[in-house]
């Protein structure tokens, strides 16, 4: 098999919404698997920053705009930057809109999509699987890295239907060595009981909240996000977020069940939810994490980019832990315990 290197994740800051790059390198090339993307120029810069060479995969997990809206724009660019990219995994989601307007802009972004498969080369690949023929993201090439999307399966994709595309979310599943990391979209609590009825073994390490940090309560043949976290047992929970007037993420109830497990929680942004007066402690939240920060008026950094180095062991590469306590003691009524 192919030597490898340590295993990077970065969870990029983009506000509310998600920009995942899983990179590696194998035989001296700096491969990676891009999960979402909300902002292509961040993305793009972090790709040509770290030298990465070949995008095995994009993955649209679902067809939300928080999720999708930065996709042909960082095609493009990454394209005229000379970055190969081979395959992009996606599917129209039969999800109705709510207006014409909006109804166009949808299909304007899967056609020109369609056409970076038609002419520029790049593979398409269909999200859902059968049965439990898993969808590989990986190259195979590497024996200690696999990445697969473990839901959902044909059946599920088309139960689900327009009645809800968050539980059509593709769930990402990372391993490495002994490492498992779970990647699941915006999925909610009808989604997570048919994942968990397929894909029994929810353990892992680090675990990117669902829906931002949202919380969903549970009932019948519905996991609630405690549910979800009880079966997950990760070390660190990752939120991607930022002020949302609309869904006002994370919950404060995901916050605080993450807190009562010991978790080690990790924002992107802080919200009103931490603090409403965030913004005027804006300028020295960046001096401290040391950073230049573009977020719009209205964000904050928490942790900013959330980068993982995976080898033996986790290790947060992105900022000293402590630095990130101190950040945090600035605002007034978090909830979320310091980092171990």
């Amino acid at each position: 098999m192919s030597k490898s290197s340590p295993l990077q994740i970065a969870f990029l800051d983009v506000g509310h919404g998600d920009t995942i790059i899983i990179s590696i390198i194998e035989d001296g090339i700096k491969r990676a698997i891009i999960i979402d993307c909300n902002d292509a120029i961040k993305a793009k810069n972090y790709i040509l920053d770290n030298e990465i060479q070949v995008v095995d995969y994009i993955l649209i997990t679902h067809l939300h705009q928080d999720h999708y809206k930065g996709i042909n724009m960082l095609i493009d660019s990454l394209i005229k930057n000379g970055i190969e990219i081979k395959n992009v995994c996606w599917e129209k989601d039969k999800y109705l809109r709510s207006d014409e307007e909006q109804r166009s802009k949808y299909n304007m972004f899967t056609k020109r999509l369609y056409e970076y498969h038609t002419n520029s080369g790049i593979n398409y690949v269909a999200k859902r699987f059968d049965d439990k023929e898993y969808r590989r993201l990986d190259n195979k090439a590497l024996n200690d890295f696999k990445a697969k999307i473990i839901y959902p399966n044909s059946f599920i994709a088309n139960y689900f239907d327009d009645r809800n595309v968050n539980n059509t979310s593709a769930v990402v599943q990372i391993e490495y060595k002994e490492f498992k990391i779970i990647l699941p979209g915006d999925l909610e609590g009808e989604g997570w009981y048919f994942l968990k009825k397929d894909f029994d073994d929810l353990k892992c390490n680090i675990l990117k909240m669902p829906h931002h940090g949202g919380y969903f309560k549970g009932k019948a043949h519905e996991l609630s996000t405690s549910e979800v976290i009880d079966n997950s047992a990760p070390e660190f929970a990752v939120i991607s977020t930022g002020q949302n007037e609309k869904y006002k993420h994370p919950s404060k109830e995901t916050i605080e069940y993450l807190a009562s497990k010991n978790i080690n929680i990790l924002c992107t942004e802080v919200t009103d939810l931490c603090d409403k007066k965030r913004l005027d402690k804006k300028e020295c939240i960046i001096s401290k994490l040391g950073i230049k920060y573009k977020g719009n008026s209205a964000s904050c950094p928490c942790a900013g980019n959330i980068i993982f180095e995976i080898d033996d062991e986790i290790k947060l590469v992105s900022h000293n832990s402590l630095i990130l306590n101190e950040v945090r003691d600035n605002f007034e009524d978090r909830t979320c315990i310091n980092l171990q």
